[in-house]
């Protein structure tokens, strides 16, 4: 894990020579004027602000289609557009250091767990989480920013597409984690260590057992966070777009032990359908889902959220193959297909039926266009 530096100021008395060369003997070591003793990572001292996904326009509008639960009626109505607000710049105070003269700190073994990494009130920054057992050869950076207050604060978890631009995603959800006084959290599954859509969309669940498989680091990270920064917050929310759309959905599947409080999927490019005659990934037929699994993913609050305009068949890294295609051939009919054939495995199980189908005028494949529309969904 990398370490990051502060600055000890403040005036030091010269030493004479001889005292010198003799504290060398004794092997203490002494820091220069001016020099920066290590410490652990605490993330970079202030926010840097990039671009923030576009909010909706004044005249915008979202169409909803929700789920039956039991079977009650559950009306059509217009979500309210999120509010814009003005972006700020958050500085991490830095304490001196009482002194100059510091022992070096050795870097952590790969046989131990990160929880060195601290993250601090009203910062932002990354730390490596590598707490995780079975998956300490394949930690994960976590790009984050928190709020003054964590002890009440929620925590959103955000899923990043098949860029991988964990760092990129922090940056366009700030505003709404703000808004929200949400700690938000985002995990980076790096392209070398979770190389691929086998990796991290299908969260190698072909090829490694359970406890390896990518899906099984978000509750133990969960777990962490807790820990770390005292927080009261005993369930989380869940966001992902496009690749990280897969990875949701797959992941409330695959692993109902989960303590999803909510969760929204924007703009996946296919989706493994709850129906089981469908061969899995692309249904349910000889995968490890078990039918309380598939009820319980039935039955909580999942929003489906589709940029009406991603309806472009020849995007760049959609999946065309013939068992992708029979659920559309561009992402928003996949996504109506996704949620279609959840509402009749519910019915046809008697199961609750806890899904709500969201569209998003003018917005195409673009995280940033949809975040305002899901936060909202999230945190309403």
């Amino acid at each position: 894990m990398p370490y990051a530096t502060t600055s000890a100021r403040g005036s030091v008395r010269l030493l004479s020579l001889g005292v010198a060369v003799a504290l060398l003997a004794l092997g203490v070591v002494i820091a220069p004027l001016g020099s920066e003793p290590a410490r652990a990572d605490r993330g970079t001292p202030a926010v840097r602000r990039a671009s923030v996904g576009r909010r909706p326009p004044a005249n915008g509008r979202l169409r909803q289609q929700r789920g039956r639960r039991h079977r009650a009626h559950r009306p059509h109505h217009r979500i309210a557009r999120p509010t814009t607000t003005t972006s700020t710049t958050i500085r991490t105070p830095v304490a001196a250091s009482p002194t100059p003269v510091v022992a070096p700190i050795a870097p952590p073994s790969a046989a131990a767990p990160a929880w060195h990494a601290s993250i601090a009130p009203a910062t932002t920054g990354s730390f490596v989480f590598d707490g995780y057992a079975p998956l300490r050869d394949r930690p994960l950076r976590v790009w984050y920013w928190a709020p003054a207050d964590l002890a009440d604060a929620k925590v959103l978890f955000v899923m990043h597409g098949q860029s991988r631009a964990a760092e990129s995603y922090r940056d366009s959800w700030v505003d709404e984690a703000r808004d929200a006084h949400a700690l938000l959290v985002v995990p980076e599954f790096s392209d070398a260590l979770y190389p691929g859509s086998d990796a991290y969309n299908l969260g190698n669940v072909a090829t490694e057992s359970p406890s390896r498989w990518s899906y099984s680091m978000l509750e133990p990270l969960f777990d962490y966070i807790r820990a770390d920064t005292g927080t009261r917050s005993e369930s989380y929310l869940l966001y992902g777009h496009s690749a990280g759309a897969q990875f949701v959905h797959r992941f409330l599947l695959l692993v109902p032990d989960n303590r999803v409080e909510r969760a929204v999927v924007a703009n996946a490019g296919w989706y493994t359908a709850p129906e089981t005659e469908i061969d899995f990934p692309y249904g349910l037929r000889g995968s490890p889902v078990r039918p309380a699994a598939l009820s319980h993913a039935l039955a909580m609050r999942l929003t489906v959220l589709l940029g009406e305009n991603d309806t472009d068949p020849n995007a760049p890294d959609l999946r065309h193959t013939a068992a992708a295609d029979r659920q559309g051939l561009d992402r928003f009919t996949r996504g109506l297909f996704f949620f279609a054939a959840g509402r009749s495995t519910a019915a046809a199980l008697g199961a609750p039926f806890g899904w709500s189908l969201q569209t998003v005028p003018g917005v195409a494949h673009s995280n940033g266009g949809m975040a305002p529309f899901a936060a909202r969904e999230l945190f309403s």
